[in-house]
């Protein structure tokens, strides 16, 4: 579209440059007209205010999440989820849930589950083969031993087997006989032939042995034996020794006599005077504890009470415990003294010494706290009373931060035009919260001042009030002033007074209080 108008640049009076002629009021009058019938085509094919309101005005794009808002003239707004937060980063597979695991660009994870795709093979053992799967998932099979039976044999291999297999049966059978006809003739007792008991190289050493050890007076062992099978006295030679395998008790074949109890295992042998003898001597002949007064023989029990102990939980009261007292009388431990750890393991001896000494330190504490009674204080006990007392000092320590005194005057009757002191404190250097009050009656209206004035004669405030007076007698007035100071010498005496302009005298004054409060 080009320009309607192009300008003149009209230039005032002297000038003639620019005439007010027909030519330049035509160019204005066309480009009037050219103007107008462009204002018509727009308003024609303009938008209504509709249509732009659902016009685009602004488009924002939220990179974390993927949504895309788009902002219309009125105001409206349309958000598109492109979901971009679901765009996978990455992805991991887990062989145990067959399952592909994505991680999304914000951080969460999806599983997909592919175990309907994937053809689950699973191995079974048998009682000839097992499987094992390895770490990298590979499967690896192994015939298990002593599983192999004839039916899983090659024939022809069987076969052979069998034959040697027989062949040994048969190796067997010949070796056994061998080694039963050896055993035969080494020591006898197989069965295997006739006399074979004294025709063995066992009984043929056993009777050389025995020359041998007659000739030269020496002990023959001849086996372990029950008691009850020991052979008679006549049946043996001197110098026969046996092992008795059980515990017996001698009899007049011996030489010690009858009655002694001799444990298992003994051996003994026959003397050559015919007598059976314990090669270890006459045993122990009787037994006692050290709280019993004879000796006992057999098979005896010891008790706690035959030695003098103490049986598992009985009593140690009358026992007698010898150790190094530390202990003191009442009110003569001079000091705490520290005591070592029980540990387990300890002597009676020492467990004692470690208490008695813990005795005298609990005297020594028992005189440092006195006979005082406390049961009244913090609950009585001492943590109580000390913990009561701080605060009680505590609040001694803030006395000097507060300040209060009375003064009665019950049925004061006060003079007009008087000053009087009603009350007077001495405060120190500081910033101070003062408060008078009082009560007071009159039987007609009067004026009257609060003040309150310091050592000096200085007012530091004062307020005048108009009491009503009461028409009922012993009916009273309060009145309250409250006064900010500060004390700037070391010093100060405060007094709160009052003044009063009745027509007469007949002015109460019930009581008046006066306290001070520390502010800094």
């Amino acid at each position: 579209m080009n320009k309607a108008y192009k300008r003149i640049n009209w230039e005032n009076y002297p000038s003639d440059a620019t005439p007010l002629n027909e030519a330049n009021l035509n160019n204005l009058d066309s480009a009037t007209d050219t103007i107008d019938d462009r204002v018509i085509t727009l308003d024609t094919t303009k938008a209504t205010k509709t249509e732009v309101a659902t016009l685009v005005s602004d488009v924002t794009f939220e990179e974390s999440t993927g949504i895309i808002t788009i902002t219309k003239k009125n105001g409206s707004r349309v958000t598109i989820d492109t979901q971009m937060e679901k765009i996978a980063v990455n992805f991991d597979y887990d062989q145990t849930t067959q399952q592909i695991i994505l991680t999304l660009i914000d951080g969460t994870k999806q599983y997909i589950d592919l175990s309907a795709l994937i053809t689950q093979y699973e191995f079974l053992d048998t009682d000839t083969v097992a499987f094992i799967i390895g770490t990298d998932g590979k499967v690896s099979a192994i015939v298990k031993e002593g599983s192999i039976e004839e039916k899983h044999l090659e024939p022809n291999y069987l076969a052979k087997i069998k034959v040697e297999a027989a062949k040994a049966e048969t190796s067997r059978a010949d070796a056994a006989a061998s080694a039963t006809k050896a055993e035969s003739y080494a020591v006898g007792g197989t069965g295997s032939r006739e006399g074979e008991d004294s025709d063995n190289a066992k009984y043929y050493y056993q009777q050389a042995k025995d020359v041998s050890e007659g000739l030269k007076g020496g002990l023959q062992p001849h086996g372990t034996v029950a008691f009850a099978d020991l052979p008679a006295l006549s049946d043996v030679n001197a110098g026969w020794m046996y092992n008795i395998s059980d515990e017996f008790t001698t009899t007049d074949d011996f030489k010690e006599g009858s009655g002694n109890a001799v444990p298992a295992g003994a051996n003994i042998y026959k003397t050559s005077d015919g007598k059976w003898d314990v090669l270890a001597g006459t045993p122990v002949t009787g037994v006692k504890g050290a709280k019993e007064t004879s000796y006992r023989r057999g098979n005896v029990n010891l008790t706690p009470e035959n030695i003098g102990a103490v049986a598992t939980g009985g009593d140690t009261a009358s026992n007698v415990t010898s150790f190094t007292s530390s202990d003191v009388a009442d009110g003569s431990a001079p000091s705490w003294t520290n005591v070592a750890t029980l540990t387990s393991g300890e002597t009676h001896t020492s467990l004692f010494a470690k208490v008695s000494q813990m005795f005298k330190n609990v005297r020594y504490l028992y005189k440092m706290f006195g006979t005082t009674d406390i049961s009244s204080i913090g609950g009585g006990t001492v943590t109580g009373a000390i913990s009561s007392q701080n605060k009680a000092l505590a609040q001694l320590n803030n006395i000097g931060n507060y300040k209060q005194t009375d003064t009665l005057l019950v049925s004061s009757k006060l003079s007009a035009n008087i000053e009087y002191e009603l009350n007077t404190l001495l405060l120190s250097k500081g910033k101070w919260l003062v408060v008078s009050s009082g009560e007071l009656n009159a039987h007609t209206p009067f004026a009257y001042n609060l003040g309150l004035k310091k050592s000096d004669g200085d007012l530091y405030g004062s307020m005048a009030y108009l009491c009503t007076p009461h028409t009922d007698t012993g009916i009273w007035a309060n009145f309250l002033q409250t006064y900010t100071i500060n004390v700037t010498s070391d010093t100060v005496t405060a007094s709160a007074t009052i003044k009063h302009y009745a027509a007469d005298s007949n002015v109460e004054i019930g009581w008046a209080r006066m306290m001070a409060i520390r502010l800094a």
